[in-house]
């Protein structure tokens, strides 16, 4: 089977009285049932958010945080009204604000985000190279302890961590890299909710007139659609694309550019293939992302590897029938991103059906006729059922019955 891996096409509203938007068509679980990504559950900071075989579920304690969605490895999951807007080039540091600090305290060029949790890695990579060395600063005020999207840990300390490590590794210096910076505001000023785009950005008269103008029209319209974008078709041969890997990798090429740095070696995996492999071409098959591809030409046949795709499931080590694979994290030398040849087999034909099989090696205990695995497996079932009736002769000459009368 020929795979292929698709971008979200569509997302469709969860819940009505949330603003979250996702499809099941790029949830690693709800695609493939050897998955056990639970990402997105984790990071609810209300506990509402479920992944059911009927798709995803929340309830009405969901406070349109996005933390959620910035964890998704696939973008299988979006806040509705969110979307991150590169700030004005300004002589300081890129400030991060959530939206419920009032515009007045943080000033027309601060990025306002619904909580400062809804910044994936990427977007923090994106913000640090918009800065041009001059660094980030995410703004505590001291709310989120006390927040329903915040608690204990700051929301977005795990992904700063991350942005952090790998900016590093860019040899990114300290003062171009994100950090927290606490200015304290009194805790009555903030919003028990978090206050949804439009309400928390300050706007002309003519904007306001234009958006009032949009807000009667979509209040009479009944045929408001639940859906974004176009759906299309579900495809069992369609693999779902990682796209924050990819955009983490993007946003660090960028950081490298003049710098003659190769991409974090920590951020790949590396496949090995022992002589045992049998070209099953299972590991491809199984590979939920299209890392792992079939690739048929005038060499033979055989598998490719794209590590820039490969997100260290370990699916295709699992379904090997001859524990061929190996999958391990890459060693320190710097890492190709180019697609790379695994295997390759040439084919003869299935001496019993026709269809292409892989040639047996010099040294292989197969027949000289070469069999398809379905072929092999029909012969060796009919060996069992019947040797019982026809003799056998032994290393000695000696004929022996086969033990039925």
């Amino acid at each position: 089977m020929s795979v292929h891996a698709r971008p979200v096409s569509s997302l469709t509203r969860i819940a009505p009285y949330a603003n979250l938007w996702g499809t099941a068509e790029a949830c690693l679980p709800q695609r493939f049932a050897s998955m056990a990504c639970s990402r997105c559950t984790e990071e609810c900071p209300v506990d509402t958010l479920s992944i059911t075989p009927d798709g995803f579920s929340v309830g009405p304690a969901c406070v349109d945080c996005g933390r959620c969605a910035a964890v998704c490895p696939t973008r299988a999951l979006s806040l509705g009204n969110y979307r991150l807007e590169m700030p004005e080039p300004s002589p300081g540091a890129i400030a991060i604000e959530c939206r419920k600090v009032p515009i007045p305290v943080t000033g027309p060029n601060a990025v306002r985000v619904p909580c400062a949790g809804a910044l994936s890695t990427a977007q923090l990579l994106a913000l640090a190279n918009a800065s041009n060395g001059r660094g980030v600063e995410v703004i505590d005020r001291s709310w989120c302890s006390t927040c329903s999207a915040g608690g204990s840990v700051h929301p977005a300390e795990g992904r700063m961590t991350e942005a952090n490590d790998l900016l590093a590794q860019m040899g990114v210096p300290p003062e171009g890299r994100i950090s927290f910076t606490s200015l304290y505001l009194p805790a009555g000023l903030s919003p028990k909710t978090i206050p949804d785009r439009e309400s928390s950005t300050s706007v002309s008269r003519r904007d306001f007139l234009r958006r009032l103008v949009g807000e009667v029209a979509r209040a009479t319209d009944s045929t408001t659609p639940e859906t974004l974008g176009t759906p299309e078709p579900v495809d069992g041969h369609a693999r779902v694309v990682p796209a924050e890997r990819l955009a983490i990798l993007s946003e660090l090429r960028v950081t490298g550019i003049g710098t003659g740095r190769h991409l974090p070696a920590a951020l790949f995996h590396e496949i090995s293939i022992a002589d045992e492999c049998r070209g099953h071409k299972l590991c491809a098959t199984a590979c939920p992302v299209s890392a792992l591809r079939i690739r048929d030409d005038d060499s033979g046949t055989g598998i490719d590897f794209h590590p820039a795709l490969c997100i260290g499931c370990g699916a295709c080590e699992r379904i090997c029938p001859e524990h061929a694979l190996t999958l391990r994290p890459a060693g320190e030398a710097p890492q190709a991103a180019t697609p790379l040849a695994l295997t390759r087999h040439t084919t003869l034909a299935c001496f019993a059906c026709g269809m292409p099989v892989i040639a047996p090696d010099a040294n292989d205990d197969q027949e000289d006729e070469p069999l398809c695995p379905g072929c092999r497996k029909s012969r060796d079932l009919g060996r069992s059922l019947f040797s019982g009736f026809f003799p056998s002769i032994d290393d000695n000459n000696t004929i022996h019955s086969g033990g039925h009368r």
